[in-house]
């Protein structure tokens, strides 16, 4: 398993002085894969513009898919896009839709994450590139050219509600820009490493000023209760939806 060399449960300071980094056990959103998730409302319709999705993910029942985010009704034929991993392909897939109706064109890469692993991973479209970061690292990129439907529907992290499609996962800091996309720099600000990850407050400003929205999904260090709201000052808070319980579950943050 992929880990830092600290310890659960407990503060370290970084420096060897009294002013550096501090690292804390990081409560993230558990989801149950049945029923709870987090709505945007209707919000991040994309078009043909750059976007970026990022955050943790730990995958906690990788014998079925997961639906990870997305902005699709199927009801009423009010599709756009939505990313996954599916058991069934081993891959993580971004579905899209130009029509609003079914699946126009799939983003598919390859890989099974293994249950009880953190993971940052991200989505980008850049220049009309789609781009996928896993740890920060770039594993698939084509191209995009992708002018999305705009829908109605409600975006949510952790599923798919009208579908009832969910995931079984952890999630913390999930953020997204719209009219912009994330570099590989800007990932690697959020990553301090395996299974640590790098608070809000001490990301670039030009990165702060990226984000269309930035949602925590945790607590550490006593700041419960501010798990939904948009750190990014643009209102653009979540709501719970089932009532996710938030738990220590290996991830760390530092600040």
């Amino acid at each position: 398993m992929k880990r830092y060399g600290y310890g659960y449960g407990c503060t370290i300071n970084k420096s060897s002085g009294g002013g550096g980094s501090q690292i804390y056990p990081v409560n993230s959103a558990t989801l149950n894969g049945t029923s709870q998730y987090y709505s945007a409302g209707n919000k991040y319709n994309l078009s043909n513009q750059n976007f970026g999705f990022a955050g943790w993910f730990r995958f906690n029942n990788t014998a079925t898919s997961q639906f990870l985010f997305g902005k699709y009704q199927a009801s009423t034929n009010d599709q756009s896009y939505y990313f996954y991993w599916s058991n069934v392909l081993g891959a993580f897939i971004f579905d899209t839709s130009t029509t609003g109706t079914g699946v126009t064109k799939g983003y598919s890469h390859s890989f099974t994450p293994t249950d009880g692993v953190w993971y940052h991973i991200a989505v980008v479209r850049e220049a009309n590139t789609y781009k996928l970061y896993i740890d920060t690292v770039l594993v698939h990129s084509e191209a995009m050219t992708d002018n999305l439907f705009t829908s109605s529907a409600s975006f949510e992290w952790g599923g798919i509600s009208s579908s009832s499609l969910f995931a079984q996962v952890n999630l913390f800091a999930v953020n997204n820009v719209v009219g912009d996309s994330y570099t590989q720099s800007d990932l690697s600000a959020m990553y301090s490493g395996d299974d640590v990850a790098n608070c809000y407050t001490s990301l670039p400003q030009a990165l702060k000023d990226k984000f269309t929205a930035y949602n925590r999904l945790g607590n550490f260090n006593g700041n419960a209760g501010e798990e939904t709201d948009d750190q990014s000052g643009n209102g653009n808070n979540l709501t719970s939806i089932g009532s996710p319980t938030y738990t220590d579950q290996g991830l760390q943050v530092e600040c």
